[in-house]
């Protein structure tokens, strides 16, 4: 391997996850791959043990068994170039990355949609905020109105005593009515989201993303999915029982098939994430029966 490194590797450097993801990079291994061909274009081996060195156990193993596939998929794409045995950044990718440089220090922004995603996936997001409304709304209690014809009744005057009418006061021994505690017990179980809401392609396609670059805790997750912290937990116990996530300590992280999901290329990505939506899906309701 060559010992020269090349300045555009200080340029990647600068790069956030957004402008990553500008340049057609959303992947972590692709990313780990084109930042060793620009600070040490050369032999594939030593791009290769470049690339891999930061990773250890499960995810260095991962990586030495699908690097052949990563490396093809990044020439077909025109972001690498190998050439008798020598792999560098493409001259028309090092050109777009110059591009964005430029765009985002002249103050542009772009906001670039996420693969996969499609109007069912936008539905089913909005239908999912509208239940939560509905379902904050209905916690409300409502003013009671009075009836039509019913004439207010005057505050006593100041010295007198109102008077009670006389009624059946309530026995607090008699066990409560049958439609009464069906009412308390629905008023006070938490609202479940439906399935079709809870998974979906959109939702996937950012965990994957989310999760690609590192590791992240259950608060952190919630907020990048936009669901409450007992629809996370529901969610991740389906994940888990698919392979997708896993729980390291305090931590989640994608696991096997959940790594495998996010390496697809775009055109592949698709297709697989609609599967893993239908299956989670099928996973929860079974769990939930």
């Amino acid at each position: 391997m060559t010992e020269q490194v090349s300045p555009l590797h200080q340029s990647l450097a600068a790069l956030s996850d957004q402008l990553w993801r500008r340049v057609g990079i959303t992947q972590a291994f692709d990313r780990l791959l084109v930042d060793a061909a620009a600070a040490h274009p050369g032999p594939v081996a030593g791009v290769r043990q470049a690339a891999g060195r930061s990773l250890t156990a499960g995810a260095a193993r991962f990586y030495d068994m699908s690097f052949p596939q990563l490396l093809r998929d990044l020439v077909k794409r025109g972001v690498l170039v190998e050439k008798a045995g020598q792999v560098s950044l493409a001259a028309g990718f090092i050109e777009k990355i110059q591009g964005v440089l430029a765009s985002q220090a002249a103050g542009q922004s772009h906001v670039e949609p996420t693969p996969g995603v499609t109007m069912e996936d936008l539905q089913s997001l909005a239908d999912l905020r509208a239940e939560r409304e509905k379902a904050t709304k209905s916690t409300r209690t409502p003013s009671p109105k009075k009836p039509a014809g019913e004439k207010t009744t005057k505050a006593p005057k100041s010295g007198t005593t109102p008077r009670k009418r006389a009624g059946k006061e309530p026995d607090p021994n008699l066990p409560e009515a049958p439609a009464v505690a069906k009412a308390a017990q629905a008023a006070s179980a938490p609202h479940r989201a439906p399935v079709s809401g809870l998974f979906t392609s959109l939702r996937i396609n950012k965990l994957l993303d989310v999760l690609d670059t590192g590791s992240l805790n259950p608060e952190q997750l919630a907020d990048r999915l936009d669901m409450p912290k007992r629809d996370l937990e529901r969610f991740l116990s389906v994940s888990e029982s698919l392979g997708i996530t896993r729980r390291n300590g305090s931590l989640v992280e994608l696991h096997w098939q959940g790594l495998e999901l996010a390496r697809t290329t775009t055109a592949d990505r698709r297709v697989k994430v609609t599967d893993a939506v239908k299956s989670l899906r099928d996973k929860a309701a079974e769990l939930d029966a």
